[in-house]
């Protein structure tokens, strides 16, 4: 089990006059629930709970949002964490943000 913590910069967002906030939200809802299969638990995070094929559905998440221009200047928190099977125990915490922080630090 998988849970996604998404938090944008509101602020830097509406200052930059370059995307609506609105907008982001709703592609990020729409790449989560409607290309991925996730369950949108709160404004800020999703879950998915489908032992089979969570890696993949992860994989589709990881792709649509790593490069997007509209997401990446703008995400302040992408937490991945692991869950037990009952969703209650944290297994692990990756920061994906700076995972991908550090990846394109050392291509550029």
């Amino acid at each position: 089990m998988f849970r996604i913590q998404i938090e944008l910069d509101k602020d830097k967002i509406i200052n930059e006059r370059k995307y609506h906030y609105e907008d982001i939200v709703s592609k990020i809802d729409t790449i989560f629930t409607v290309h991925a299969g996730f369950i949108k638990e709160t404004d800020t995070s999703y879950i998915i709970d489908d032992n089979s094929e969570e890696l993949a559905r992860l994989m589709i998440v990881n792709k649509k949002l790593r490069k997007a221009n509209w997401f990446v200047p703008y995400v302040k928190t992408w937490l991945l964490y692991e869950l037990e099977d009952e969703g209650q125990s944290i297994l692990n915490i990756e920061d994906v943000k700076v995972f991908y922080d550090n990846k394109y630090k050392k291509s550029a």
